[in-house]
């Protein structure tokens, strides 16, 4: 093959959360002898300034509506312009403005559910117009990807996609490295015998750190030893800074959006992950990668990751006291047991995880659209 075969990522934005670490790690992945990865992104961020500096092809195309039809034209006419050959969505704001423009120019269109854009948590209004339009969305491409198998039955089952594939996240074990140093522990908690526990995500509805704070208030009250580290931004950054102060806790460590989240990992002693809907979860991945227990809500594609006594515990959704009691459990189970679970995490990232397997995958599926 004389050229590369030109494949336009594209995401919703720049800033980092666990759809656009999928992109950042498939397009590191790709075998760059048949493919040539772009990024499009329609905001600006740390995702833009990473890929700028390895070399990825990135461009900004700015809006923060879904289905924005003012921005297609412009869409259009990067994919001519660079030559694209294959348009792979990720998100539904991304697909909903770039599938019109693989339509018009007769070109292959994927789109990567990395979680529905309705759930449960939504009223019924809401959460129906968001599922019609997903609807929509899966008819006007050529496939749909999947990240688990509850999203692959539910597609099945609501929208019958043209074409369907589940691939599951997967993770770098060349970035996510046991040796890495955890310095940030005795940088940032002050204490080698602390327990500290790790929050990593975005400050949004979705993970609902609110969930995650209240936890810690009844922690406290049982045990002075347990902290919280909380790394992430995002528009509840105010609003929980608030509650911390309204609940008077000082067992809280909060930090902005990292790059150096391996580092953070093996840092802290459990990863917490309350989000109320997910796809799978890379932010479990990547814990399990760095072969830390986990303590998570009882929801679909975590359920698919964390497998009770064996490297963690569920706790009830949006349950404070659960999530309390599941924390002090497994303090109280010791740093042996707690060894044994993170261990059980990094053995199944190995076998059913990695970024290569993924990233071959999802290489097969372009090919196939391609002949």
């Amino acid at each position: 093959m004389s050229e590369r075969i030109k494949i336009l990522q594209t995401i919703r934005q720049g800033k980092i959360g666990g759809g656009e670490r999928h992109v950042i790690d498939l397009v590191e992945s790709m075998d760059k002898t048949i493919f040539e990865p772009i990024v499009l992104s329609f905001t600006d961020g740390e995702m833009i300034s990473y890929l700028k500096n390895i070399g990825i092809e990135v461009h900004v195309i700015y809006t923060e509506r879904g289905f924005d039809y003012k921005v297609w034209s412009k869409v259009t006419r990067l994919i001519q312009e660079r030559g694209v050959s294959l348009v792979h969505a990720h998100g539904t704001r991304a697909c909903s403005n770039s599938f019109w423009s693989a339509k018009r120019l007769k070109i292959p269109s994927l789109y990567t559910v990395h979680g529905w854009s309705f759930h449960a948590d939504q009223g019924f209004p809401q959460k129906n117009i968001r599922a019609f339009f997903e609807g929509v969305l899966i008819k006007q491409v050529d496939g749909t990807v999947l990240v688990s198998e509850n999203n692959g039955r539910e597609a099945a089952a609501m929208f019958s996609p043209r074409k369907q594939f589940v691939i599951k996240n997967g993770v770098n074990l060349n970035r996510f490295s046991l040796n890495v140093s955890n310095h940030i522990r005795e940088e940032l908690a002050r204490s080698d015998d602390c327990f500290l526990v790790g929050f990593i995500a975005r400050m949004t509805k979705q993970k609902d750190p609110f969930t995650m704070v209240r936890a810690m208030k009844i922690v406290s009250q049982k045990n002075k030893n347990i902290k919280l580290l909380m790394v992430g931004s995002g528009e509840l950054d105010d609003e929980i800074g608030v509650l911390i102060n309204e609940l008077r806790l000082d067992n809280i460590i909060r930090q902005p959006f990292r790059l150096d989240i391996p580092e953070v990992l093996s840092a802290i002693d459990v990863y917490c992950l309350p989000s109320l809907w997910e796809g799978l979860p890379i932010g479990v991945l990547e814990a399990m990668a760095m072969a830390k227990p986990i303590i998570a809500s009882d929801i679909p594609g975590t359920t698919e990751l964390v497998e009770e006594g064996e490297n963690g515990y569920l706790f009830t959704t949006q349950s404070p006291e659960s999530l309390a009691e599941k924390i002090l459990l497994m303090y109280s189970l010791g740093v042996k047991v707690r060894a044994s679970f993170g261990e059980f995490s990094r053995s199944r990232i190995e076998k059913e995880f990695s970024i290569e397997s993924m990233t071959r995958e999802i290489e097969r599926v372009y090919l196939n659209f391609l002949k």
